[in-house]
């Protein structure tokens, strides 16, 4: 089931131009260049050399095969998400709603070949972008350049993208893409009131139903968690109500799932979807997730310290940590163990919280560093 090399490297050079792109402006060369080597060495040299389907969830496979027949029927991305008769067409091999990823799929296979590996390469993209947008979203909440600039790097090189992003073609990268989008439109109107971030917020929203229905309600619930907490407006209560009750409307069809959650032992489930996997027992089809995991448990006590700390000295950035709060409560209420692919999602906002613990300690001893110097300064100049 290997993939020919030569293909992977052509594909791998015009990701790799993508990324360039992207970033050529946020990145210096000796960090961009590096960073995006790591990032598509990983993809190519596990297609060319050990891609034998271990790895293969059952639903990743079947959006690149069905995607595969579509664009074999002659169906395009556009004719799929724009006419009536691709919608048709879509709805009917998906058998839902659930539809933009045969659209993202058909994409793919149409820009880099009929191969599985075309899903993820162009996910490898659409996780660049996404970081991207994560930081512009920071550079609008005040960070400095250069903090945004390395929580850049540090998105990158994170985990949990070299690891679902690499070697997957997994679905939560489309919907964490769609997340931050919002995320930072939201902060743009609230900036702004701009007409154009309230069109993409809408437009966001609608393509989130499309991929997984039950997210815009708890996107929703964190940023009015945010907004409630950060106002003493009395309009932000009725936004509150407003929002619980379109959010029941929404879900009335979906009732039966209500069944699937268990709301008296929320903390442990919430535990177990931030830890999962365990590093000591991991399946053979999960393998690739061992070293993942070891870093996921090692860097816990930095995402609690991070976020503890951004919440009491940067307010403008509890919208993304109620986010990530109403996403960890919602998966920890279900009975049955969730897919730690499912952390994707907001794998940004897990990275933002490691990562501001370790620049906020880098700083403390830098500081101390400098404090201690001076005072060694200061008693060379008493003694002499």
């Amino acid at each position: 089931m290997t993939e020919p090399l030569s293909h992977l490297l052509g594909v791998a050079i015009c990701v790799g131009c993508i990324g360039l792109g992207l970033l050529w402006r946020r990145l210096p060369a000796w960090l961009l260049l590096p960073i995006l080597a790591i990032k598509l060495s990983i993809p190519v040299t596990y297609f060319a050399h050990y891609y034998d389907g271990t790895w293969n969830f059952l639903d990743d496979f079947t959006y690149y095969d069905e995607s595969a027949n579509l664009v074999a029927l002659g169906y395009s991305p556009y004719e799929l998400l724009a006419t009536d008769e691709g919608q048709k067409v879509v709805t009917s091999v998906s058998g839902s709603r659930h539809t933009f990823y045969y659209v993202v799929n058909t994409l793919a296979i149409q820009l880099f070949g009929d191969f599985y590996s075309s899903g993820v390469f162009l996910n490898i993209a659409l996780s660049i972008a996404s970081a991207c947008l994560f930081a512009k979203s920071m550079e609008r909440l005040g960070f400095e350049p250069t903090y945004c600039r390395w929580l850049l790097a540090f998105q990158l090189l994170h985990w949990e993208y070299l690891s679902w992003t690499s070697l997957i073609n997994a679905k939560d990268t489309v919907v964490e893409l769609l997340i931050v989008t919002t995320l930072y439109h939201v902060i743009r109107w609230q900036q702004q009131h701009s007409l154009l971030s309230a069109i993409m917020m809408i437009i966001s929203i609608y393509l989130l139903t499309t991929v997984r229905l039950y997210v815009p309600p708890v996107l929703f619930a964190g940023i009015t968690l945010s907004t409630v907490i950060s106002s003493k407006d009395i309009r932000a209560y009725v936004l509150l109500l407003a929002g619980s009750a379109a959010s029941l409307y929404y879900l009335r069809n979906y009732s039966q799932y209500l069944n699937s959650l268990r709301f008296d032992d929320f903390i442990y489930g919430s535990i177990r979807f931030i830890l999962t996997p365990r590093p000591w027992d991991i399946s053979v089809e999960k393998s690739f997730l061992f070293w993942p995991s070891i870093f996921q448990w090692s860097t816990m006590p930095l995402a609690l310290f991070g976020a503890i700390h951004m919440w009491r000295s940067r307010p403008a950035v509890r919208i993304y940590l109620c986010v990530l709060l109403a996403f960890v409560l919602f998966y920890g209420v279900f009975i049955y163990d969730p897919s730690p692919r499912l952390r994707l999602q907001i794998a940004g906002l897990f990275a933002l919280t490691q990562f501001h613990c370790m620049w906020t300690v880098f700083h403390w001893l830098f500081q101390r560093n400098e404090s201690w110097n001076v005072q060694i300064a200061v008693n060379q100049m008493e003694r002499a």
